[in-house]
């Protein structure tokens, strides 16, 4: 069976660059 595409990694950056929404990027 064919897989469907996986979406993408909630930790991944959107678009327009900011984190997408309820991520929190680790403390420095």
């Amino acid at each position: 069976p064919i897989k469907p595409p996986r979406k993408p990694p909630a930790q991944e950056a959107s678009l327009d660059g900011k984190p997408p929404k309820g991520y929190k990027p680790p403390p420095k």
